[in-house]
């Protein structure tokens, strides 16, 4: 075969590293100290890209360690444009995207984000 052209596998073969862009875009209001973390990476801007490979789970965490009087907020989460937070905030534990108490908030992807999506947006099962 000619060094030049792909076989049949070549031609179907899927890029899944990196396909999935999440943003977090979060606001600091007041004396907090917290640690963000997006997929167990230390998250210190308060708008920040992160990619994730398609079949990847997203876990986003924040640790209030002393509240001070202020608070985190989950302006926007966002995977390759679809907007998942706040508007499925519901979802995380405990349920807000204002987090302002001393101990830990959490939301989980726990499987591949289309099918996730798909289901919880009530758009059915994608095969």
């Amino acid at each position: 075969m000619h060094p030049d052209m792909n076989d049949f596998s070549d031609i179907l073969d899927i890029d899944i590293q990196d396909q999935l862009q999440v943003r977090l875009v979060i606001q600091v209001h007041g004396a907090i100290h917290y640690r963000m973390r997006l997929n167990g990476h230390l998250i210190t801007d308060l708008d920040t890209t992160y990619t994730v490979g398609l079949f990847s789970t997203v876990n986003l965490k924040c640790t209030v360690i002393e509240p001070n009087a202020g608070a985190v907020e989950i302006k926007l989460l966002a995977i390759n444009g679809q907007e998942v937070l706040p508007k499925y905030q519901h979802l995380a534990q405990p349920s807000t995207a204002w987090i302002d108490r001393e101990g830990t908030w959490k939301f989980t992807i726990d499987q591949p984000f289309y099918p996730w999506y798909h289901r919880i947006s009530g758009q059915g099962w994608v095969a």
